[in-house]
């Protein structure tokens, strides 16, 4: 099997992220039945943002996506517990919405991803004109 070239695989991880926001909206709608709010639409902007910085290669975007997906693993297969017993396809949702947050953070952490990040770095500095 052919490995995955280090921006298709940063563009999958980015395309997820901004999936599982869109999901998000869509499950509230269906179940909640009311319109996004606020805070659900800055959250898809915000991740729509960090996306595009990363398929564009700036490396802190790297550090601050691994950061913020581990904290959304740890919630989304944490909390849902707690509402286990209510509501089971809330729970069913959120461990799935983690075990694709999880998967995001595996491949942003693999040598391919950090190729993807480190020739963009280098390029950078060409522009530049620093050495590296």
């Amino acid at each position: 099997m052919k490995e995955m070239s280090p921006k298709g695989l940063v563009t999958s991880v980015a395309i997820a992220l901004i999936a599982c926001s869109a999901i998000t909206i869509g499950y509230r709608i269906i179940t909640v039945g009311s319109f996004p709010t606020i805070q659900e639409i800055v959250r898809l902007t915000l991740t729509t943002g960090l996306s595009i910085l990363l398929i564009r290669g700036w490396s802190p975007s790297r550090i601050i996506a691994i950061v913020l997906l581990s904290l959304s693993v740890i919630i989304a297969l944490v909390w849902p517990v707690y509402y286990y017993f209510a509501n089971s396809y809330f729970f069913g949702f959120m461990f799935l919405l983690g075990l694709v947050h999880a998967a995001c953070l595996y491949a942003l952490r693999t040598e391919t991803a950090k190729r993807h990040f480190s020739s963009n770095t280098r390029a950078e500095q060409d522009a530049v004109g620093n050495p590296h």
